[in-house]
């Protein structure tokens, strides 16, 4: 079994079982072979998942992708130089750590459900507790 398979199985099972969509996050290079190879990824990982009994659902309800960087858009607004003579080649080392660190985490906070995320601190920090006062013993 392939990554991508096994990534689709997961995804497709944990959906079947708890309705959850699995979220890929893709960041890399700008150009056209690695955005050609994303969406090859992302399609045969879509069509991993149609084999599944989604319901009636799109197999994007199951698990979807979502380029955070290095955007066509992105090259623009960042001001980020090509690394070849022709220009399509922009890499992600180009960019301002800040400005993709600050990027970044805006997408990551848009993405999380902060209140389920301080639960699970939550939970957690409980689980922790507990297993120090057993070990205390």
């Amino acid at each position: 079994m392939t990554e991508l398979e096994e990534l689709s199985n997961r995804a497709a099972v944990r959906w079947q079982h708890d309705g959850q969509t699995t979220t890929v996050l893709l960041v890399g290079d700008h150009d056209p072979a690695g955005l050609g190879r994303m969406d090859k990824s992302a399609a045969d990982a879509l069509a991993f998942v149609e084999r599944f009994d989604l319901y009636g659902h799109e197999p994007t309800h199951v698990l979807r992708f979502v380029h955070l960087a290095l955007t066509a858009e992105q090259v623009v607004e960042w001001n980020v130089s090509p690394s070849d003579a022709a220009g399509t080649k922009f890499e992600l080392e180009a960019v301002d750590p800040v400005t993709l660190r600050d990027h970044l985490s805006d997408v990551l906070e848009s993405l999380t459900d902060l209140d389920v995320l301080a639960d699970t601190d939550a939970e957690s920090d409980a689980i922790r507790r507990e297993f120090r006062t057993i070990h205390a013993l």
